[in-house]
């Protein structure tokens, strides 16, 4: 399938420009309240997708076709959500987490990296930092939401994926300089 190939990686990159773009004039009626409560749109940012990864794209056989669930939508920098969506993407992560998505041994990081970046529009050392706070965000907002009994967070605490968000930050920082 496309999202196995290298090159479905750039067309994720691709499709999440695109939404960038056109999300980039868009203000939300005042005052915009998120999943986890009210927050404004400040200086250079948008609204993220927030889950932009491949469990929310639906693909064809050959491409990626469009992409669901918005309720994690959220303001933020357009890197917050690349950075987000490389490490699914560009599989950054351990190579036992690759097997479930799909992939029978881990992929080529590098050139997926690569692919996603070419799609994206950046440099694969920019996409690795803003995964390395993405995971970091990630993981904060799963303690502090989840600790606060906000779903979807509460349910991610109780199913221990902030044990599983800390082992992808833990790879991603160990493997981080010979990704980029």
């Amino acid at each position: 399938p496309a999202l196995l190939a290298t090159g479905g990686a750039a067309q994720i990159g691709a499709l999440l420009k695109a939404y960038h773009l056109a999300v980039a004039d868009f203000t939300p009626p005042s005052p915009p309240v998120w999943r986890h409560g009210a927050q404004a749109l400040t200086a250079g940012e948008i609204v993220l997708h927030g889950d932009f990864g491949p469990h929310n794209l639906i693909w064809s056989e050959t491409s990626l076709i469009g992409v669901i669930d918005f309720e994690l939508a959220r303001p933020g920098h357009p890197l917050e959500d690349a950075g987000f969506a490389v490490i699914r993407a560009a599989q950054l992560r351990p190579d036992e987490m690759t097997r479930p998505v799909g992939f029978e041994s881990p992929p080529d990081r590098r050139a997926r990296l690569a692919a996603f970046a070419r799609g994206f529009g950046g440099q694969p050392s920019i996409l690795i930092d803003a995964a390395l706070r993405a995971q970091r965000a990630e993981i904060d907002r799963i303690a502090r939401f989840g600790a606060a009994g906000a779903d979807p967070w509460a349910t991610f605490l109780r199913r221990g994926l902030d044990a599983t968000a800390r082992n992808e930050l833990a790879w991603l920082e160990a493997n981080a300089g010979a990704l980029a």
